[in-house]
């Protein structure tokens, strides 16, 4: 899902057991709130459909309920999808007949995507779909935010069609979440035709010091999304949120980068009950948090008006500590099997360490670096099914941390089924007093079956907590340069890398290993992927060049052999493009005379890996046109692309 597809209240005060409350009553929050608010509104309108003999349908009762809704200004559309949900709105919409037969999609790896989702890094362009399932001529308007252009304003639709869309996006304001709809109306029809939510979510990156702070000011209900670009080497992540008890009161989630969350605070500011100490500050930390674009998004109470308040004013600080990595993977490869291939990673903001020692490894199957999330309860046991250890292991590392509740005391226990006899045997446990992390390393483990066994202390309720197993084999064909001594903290190191691409098409997957021998800490895990894929081919068709005129530049991408079109991303000058069908129009505007650089960059699963630098000619006037002769033709074209192309 790409977001709500409406909104409905989502607080309510609801009768309870006195043994729950003195009262009788209590305020709930979320979506067991807002749920029987719409199905009540749903109730209303089903009731009125059969007294006024409006024929229903499931389908009818969707579109009326997104026909219906009111968008709230100032919520991101991703956040509210249609809008709130109004009982009068919402029966006009479905006495009238909302319309229907239009959709819209983009193609994607697992097939229709229903809207533009990126996080981490802007698309620049997205090519869409539109088609028409009524035998009706529809025409269509076109409008979106304003960091959105489409190649047409007005879409005529003839029946049972399907046209394409051309979206490019412009530059963002900055990190944050930015989120709106592309609309598609036909001013004939009541309502609106179609709404396609399109959504960016930008992370911030750590400055030197490792340091981000936040503020904001948020109304009753509102929330603000802050994402974090976490990278490969980041051994710690502390965060910090204040509120004062005068100033509001909200919640503060954080996600991981698979959208799972892993840790919740209750009310931070202002208490619950009257006479309660006010919790003004939450502090947590994060152990070797997985790379990748994290969220933390602080949720003011919708119930603020109850304390006399009007809005939360809120602080929140991240600070990142580790490694810096460059580049956070490598990813080397060639057309051709078996070749010896080279690369170097730099490791900066060296920490204070004993013997640090960087190590190179096979993996097989499976991520190694994505913790599994689970949940247990204070006093109790969890047993957890680890991968099995295939012959041939010869590093296995187990651990478990970051459970959020205080005073979470975990121990960890690995269990090994032997093949032979099928007994069930302790192969090594760590139980540190007082500590909720536990790691359990073995060189050379014995293959088969693994189970850990986790049980949990110090706490009651339950809690969540991560559990990561790294299972590794020593490399033939990956090798990595030794740390020699004397780094200070702080400093910056090189590593030589050396990998060998497999003989066929296909990809070997390997891991360094960043590991300090005096405290068994790993320091950074840097994946490895050796590939030899298919050669791609790229052509660039331009027209003639002149300073201070805007013109689109054609990229075609082709496979090298056969020559057929390649649907893929292209990354040009920095910003990533969509090529649906191997060609992308991409806009310049030179300068000045000369010649005009364009990068070209794909990295395609699929194919080895491409990096381009073209020289596009730049006149320094508009050449005379022979007589006979359009301006601008493809002989002009062809021309130019055979001067890129070297012919």
């Amino acid at each position: 899902s790409l977001g709500p597809a409406t909104l409905a209240p989502g607080a309510a005060v609801a009768p309870v057991p006195h043994w729950l409350s003195p009262s009788g009553y209590a305020r709930f929050e979320g979506t067991s709130q807002a749920v029987p608010h719409l199905g009540g509104l749903l109730a209303l309108v089903v009731e009125g459909a059969w007294a006024e003999g409006v024929g229903i349908t499931p389908r009818a009762l969707r579109r009326a309920v997104e026909e219906g809704s009111r968008l709230l200004p100032g919520v991101p559309a991703v956040r509210q999808g249609h809008g709130l949900a109004e009982v009068p709105r919402v029966w006009a919409a479905l006495a009238r007949g909302p319309a229907v037969g239009i959709r819209a999609w983009q193609d994607g790896p697992r097939g229709a995507i229903g809207g533009v989702y990126e996080r981490g890094t802007q698309v620049a362009a997205a090519s869409l779909h539109i088609s028409s399932e009524l035998e009706v001529l529809r025409r269509l308007t076109v409008r979106g935010p304003a960091w959105m252009t489409v190649n047409r304003r007005h879409l005529t639709l003839p029946p049972a069609t399907t046209r394409n869309l051309e979206i490019q996006f412009g530059d963002l304001p900055g990190p944050g979440l930015h989120s709106d709809m592309l609309l598609l109306d036909d001013p004939i029809t009541a309502g609106m035709d179609l709404s396609f939510p399109l959504t960016f979510a930008i992370p911030g990156r750590f400055p030197d010091d490792g340091l981000l702070r936040f503020s904001g000011e948020l109304a009753p209900g509102g929330s603000a999304h802050h994402y974090l670009e976490i990278a490969p080497g980041t051994s710690t992540l502390q965060i910090r949120l204040g509120i004062s008890a005068a100033r509001g009161q909200a919640q503060l989630h954080l996600f991981r980068p698979d959208g799972r969350e892993l840790w919740s605070t209750g009310p931070v500011g202002h208490p619950e009950q009257p006479g309660e100490a006010p919790e003004e500050r939450v502090e947590w930390s994060v152990r070797s948090p997985i790379a990748g674009v994290w969220e933390l998004v602080v949720a003011s109470s919708p119930a603020l008006s109850r304390y006399g308040l009007t809005s939360t004013v809120y602080d929140l600080e991240v600070f990142a500590r580790g490694l810096r990595v460059q580049p956070v993977q490598l990813h080397v490869g060639n057309p051709a099997g078996g070749q010896l291939l080279r690369s170097t990673l730099t490791l900066g903001n060296w920490p204070e360490t004993g013997r640090p020692r960087a190590l190179a490894f096979d993996v097989d199957g499976g991520d190694p670096l994505i913790p599994g999330l689970h949940q247990v309860q204070g006093g109790d046991s969890k047993a957890i099914a680890l991968r099995p250890l295939a012959t041939g292991v010869s590093y296995l590392r187990v651990e478990v941390g970051n459970a959020p509740v205080p005073g979470a005391d975990l121990s960890l226990t690995v269990y090994h089924r032997d093949p032979m006899t099928g007994r069930w045997t302790e192969l090594a446990r760590a139980d540190s007093p007082n500590t909720g992390r536990e790691v359990i390393e073995l060189f050379q483990p014995p293959p088969g079956e693994l189970i850990a066994h986790v049980e949990a202390t110090g706490f009651a309720g339950p809690t969540s907590f991560e559990l990561t197993q790294l299972a590794l084999s020593d490399s033939t064909w990956l090798a990595v340069s030794d740390l020699a001594p004397g780094v200070r903290p702080g400093q910056g190191r090189d590593l030589s890398v050396t990998a060998v691409s497999p003989e066929r098409p296909g990809e070997r997957h390997g891991l360094i290993l960043i590991r300090d021998d005096a405290t068994g800490d790993v320091l950074a895990t840097i994946p490895v992927r050796a590939v030899t894929r298919p050669a791609l081919q790229v052509e660039v068709l331009a027209p003639l060049l002149l300073p201070g005129r805007a013109e689109l530049v054609t990229i075609r991408v082709r496979e090298a052999v056969t020559g057929h079109p390649v649907a893929t991303v292209v990354e040009i000058d920095g910003r990533r493009w969509m090529a649906p069908r191997g060609e992308v129009a991409y806009p310049v505007s030179p300068v000045a005379q000369g010649e005009m650089a364009v990068k070209v960059s794909l990295r395609d699963p699929r194919y080895a890996p491409l990096d381009m630098a073209f020289r596009l000619p730049v006149a320094a006037q508009r050449l005379a046109t022979p007589a006979g002769e359009a301006g601008g033709s493809e002989a002009d074209r062809h021309k130019v692309r055979n001067f890129l192309m070297g012919r």
